[in-house]
């Protein structure tokens, strides 16, 4: 509860100072005439965006019914709203492994390799945006420059973690001195079995590679159908933009939310949206918050209204969704 004060807080803070500079009155009349049938086809599409990431986890895991993935997706979504950072991540493989009997390593695993084919399918959309990138090749090479460092950055992380992944034995080896800490004993020995369950389910997603390229071809299909989502908003609101830099300003957004955020995203997905389009020189803050806002409460909506459609699918009470996170 704490936690979840803190940095809801911290949220509040940061959407109140990207606030202070903002005609309010402009802002609210621009989300107030959005055209309600594109606005609603944004749904659509985001809810498409959500049952293509069950397909997608149903396809790395390998065996499971598709309807009780596709719950336990929307019960996560649910989650967002509710626990900082991704939290609901552990409660997901929990989830499963109660309904489909399914190893929690096996799941956490799976869910580690969505993050990084999103991560790796993210990148790939955004390296082909800026090769179309309607703007001076000084800005386009300044561009890539922060994309090669993305890559890089992320590739050393990601290649560090997947190592241990793969070796867990490593792991022991490096960080072994902290356990004579007292205070990091329990970090050492949480993390330790966390990368010895990830590495029993690595290893079994990694028998069927055939799933493994599917569920990328299905990332990279998936973002563009959340895309569109965002593309059909800015229609809705009649703001006229060039297609190719709401994708890049989307990819920005989109790999910014990766890391750890305050509960729903309040303040920060606003800051990120803001900073993702301004850092390509866009100005119109106004404009382009009221079309950040309206899709962030799209999101919002379409993570409880769908979140509890899974629990009851599900036949679970919130008290039994808590008792699950307890459990992660």
């Amino acid at each position: 509860m704490r936690k979840f004060l803190i940095s809801l807080i911290i949220g509040v803070i940061i959407l109140s100072i990207l606030f202070f500079n903002i005609n309010l009155v402009d802002l609210s009349q621009r989300i107030a005439t959005a055209s309600p049938s594109f606005v609603l086809m944004s749904f659509m599409f985001i809810l498409f965006f959500t049952t293509l990431k069950a397909v997608r986890w149903r396809m790395l895991v390998g065996k499971g019914r598709l309807i009780n993935f596709f719950s336990i997706v929307q019960i996560g979504s649910l989650l967002t709203n509710i626990l900082p950072a991704q939290l609901q991540e552990p409660i997901r493989a929990v989830l499963l492994k109660e309904k489909e009997k399914i190893e929690i390593g096996h799941g956490l695993s799976s869910i580690f390799v969505e993050r990084l084919m999103d991560i790796i399918g993210l990148l790939v959309i955004g390296i082909i945006a800026s090769i179309l990138f309607p703007t001076t090749d000084a800005v386009q090479s300044w561009i890539f420059v922060i994309i090669r460092n993305i890559i890089i950055f992320t590739s050393i992380l990601t290649g560090f973690f997947i190592i241990l992944v793969l070796k867990p034995t490593l792991f022991s080896r490096i960080f072994h001195p902290f356990k004579k800490n007292q205070r990091l004993a329990k970090l050492y020995d949480k993390f330790e079995f966390l990368l010895l369950d990830l590495s029993k389910g690595v290893k079994k997603i990694s028998k069927k590679p055939t799933n493994l390229i599917g569920s990328f071809l299905l990332t990279i299909f998936m973002w563009m159908i959340n895309f569109l989502a965002v593309y059909l908003l800015f229609i809705s609101v009649n703001f006229q933009i060039d297609p190719i830099l709401i994708l890049f300003g989307f990819v920005g957004t989109a790999l910014g939310m990766s890391l750890p955020q305050s509960p729903g995203y309040v303040g920060t997905f606003e800051a990120i949206w803001l900073g993702a389009f301004s850092t390509l020189g866009y100005e119109k803050n106004d404009e382009i918050l009221a079309v950040g806002i309206l899709y962030h409460l799209l999101v919002i909506i379409h993570n409880f209204v769908l979140g509890i459609i899974g629990m009851f699918i599900l036949k679970l009470s919130i008290k039994e969704l808590f008792n699950f996170k307890k459990k992660s």
